[in-house]
């Protein structure tokens, strides 16, 4: 479940300026750009852009999360996501973990 009284209010913003790797985080955003793809194995995920009004960042949804909530992961959707902050190669982006249609 995912609970809308987090401590703090995060903002791509705040997380871009402070990419804690491993740091959950749950906050509101505009679906911007949403592109699926085939693994190995045949199953779909998805690789989204997301915005708020202080930012965009890159976000992954694995396959597992988009077999349960593709159907909100469209351009131009508002969701409230949970999500884990990833720092690969000095690129900060989002791994969700769970997708709420606002």
């Amino acid at each position: 479940h995912i609970h809308t009284a987090a401590k703090a209010v995060v903002t791509i913003c705040s997380i871009r300026e402070n990419p804690t790797a491993g740091l959950p985080v749950i906050l509101p955003v505009l679906i911007t750009e949403a592109r699926t793809f085939l693994t190995k194995t045949g199953e779909k995920m998805a690789f989204l852009k997301l915005e708020d009004k202080t930012g965009s960042i890159e976000a992954v949804a694995f396959p597992r999360l988009y077999k349960e909530h593709g159907a909100s992961l469209t351009l131009g959707s508002c969701v409230l996501i949970k999500a884990t902050i990833s720092n690969r190669n000095g690129e900060t982006s989002l791994a969700l973990e769970n997708v709420k249609p606002l």
